[in-house]
């Protein structure tokens, strides 16, 4: 049986990793009813790759690339491992595919967030994009960690992904008056998603929100806030 490209990511797909946040645990990796369900083929195989999709987030953000395998990818999707291989090449390529669609639902919640807002109001810009991203943190903390983090396991072209990711909060830094330099923006940015990493990582991203105006102000100004702000203290 032929593999099918993964280069495009199906709606369906997208649709079980946009909505797992707003449906039970589960959602995204039910499976299928055994024997006749009536289901076209199609829609058999976009479930079955959102299904992958979502567990490869979950078993990334939660083991790590380096000691995620196939194996635990298609457990927690209750798939077959020859599913799997019709619809990916290998770890990378699912992990790629995820990675993309999580990228995606982050940068267009990013986008809808200042989308409104007058570009020469700088502030306001900068305290959307950073309530956003700690939106997204506290509403899927594995894909949020996925986009900011694991995807520098791939080296340099997964650097050049995350920085997709990032980019917005660098350039909205860059706009209006009282600019900090290119090298503080982006020191400050990558130790602004440094903190919501460890937030996820250390169980206390559900407080993040409650941090947007030290963190807003570290990544406006360039000014480290106080420690117990970078903690779950």
């Amino acid at each position: 049986m032929g593999r099918a490209s993964s280069t495009t990511v199906d709606e369906g797909a997208r649709t079980v990793l946009a909505d797992a946040s707003r449906a039970p645990a589960d959602w995204g990796l039910r499976q299928l009813p055994h024997g006749r369900h009536g289901l076209s083929r199609r829609t058999v195989e976009n479930q079955q790759r959102g299904r992958i999709l979502r567990a490869t987030i979950d078993t990334v953000a939660r083991h790590g690339y380096e000691r995620t395998c196939v194996d635990l990818i298609i457990s927690a999707a209750g798939v077959s491992r020859r599913t799997f291989y019709h619809l990916y090449q290998d770890k990378e390529d699912s992990f790629l595919a995820a990675h993309a669609d999580a990228q995606r639902v982050l940068l267009d919640r990013v986008g809808t967030a200042v989308g409104a807002i007058d570009p020469a109001d700088r502030l306001a810009r900068l305290t959307a994009l950073v309530a956003a991203v700690l939106d997204a943190a506290v509403d899927d903390p594995a894909a949020t960690h996925v986009c900011l983090g694991d995807i520098v396991a791939l080296g340099a072209g997964g650097l050049a992904l995350r920085e997709v990711t990032t980019r917005p909060l660098v350039e909205a830094m860059a706009q209006g008056d009282e600019v900090p330099s290119a090298l503080i923006a982006e020191i400050a940015v990558g130790g602004f998603c440094a903190v919501v990493r460890s937030a996820i990582r250390d169980g206390w991203a559900a407080t993040l929100p409650d941090r947007l105006p030290d963190l807003v102000d570290w990544v406006a100004h360039g000014r480290q806030p106080a420690p117990h702000i970078c903690c779950g203290v």
